[in-house]
């Protein structure tokens, strides 16, 4: 496992985040860039990675507009993941020119049934709603242990 470094702007630590980097060869503004932010499914740790996927994005190059809604749904995603998950989350995000795909993998949920959108009044519960407005694609994965969400934006023009 690579781990980014503090001297490219990416907050890590060995306990906290483990963060692999790759990039595809190729022109600078076709080039494919990946990155999977592993962390502990506990909430104390929310707040690293979102600090770590807001610094890929921008280190990317993600159009500002662009990122405040990837920030939404990384933070959305991976707070369900904490919630649900039992021994870590995993967020991978892809970007090439046009398109930035988020997938966020919790490991060990208990979870029987699928995740319901909910359009009510309840403290929780609409989170998938919201990314589902703010993504131009949503997909939900059952794994043998646990679930993946897959969201998938179209980047604002630069």
């Amino acid at each position: 496992m690579i781990t980014a470094a503090p001297s490219r702007g990416l907050p890590v630590g060995p306990a906290d985040v483990a963060v692999m980097v790759a990039s595809a060869a190729g022109q600078q503004s076709s080039a494919v860039r990946e990155a999977v932010i592993r962390m502990p499914a506990c909430p104390e740790r929310l707040g690293k990675i979102r600090r770590t996927a807001r610094a890929l994005l921008a280190l990317w190059e993600v159009p500002e507009e662009s990122r405040d809604d990837a920030e939404i749904i990384i933070a959305e995603l991976a707070a369900n993941a904490v919630l649900h998950g039992r021994a870590h989350v995993d967020v991978a995000l892809s970007k090439n020119e046009a398109l930035l795909r988020i997938t966020v993998t919790d490991h060990g949920s208990p979870r029987t049934g699928l995740p319901q959108h909910r359009e009510n009044d309840g403290e929780c519960g609409r989170g998938l709603l919201m990314v589902s407005r703010l993504a131009s694609g949503v997909a939900i994965d059952r794994r043998n242990i646990g679930w993946s969400v897959h969201a998938s934006m179209r980047l604002a023009n630069v």
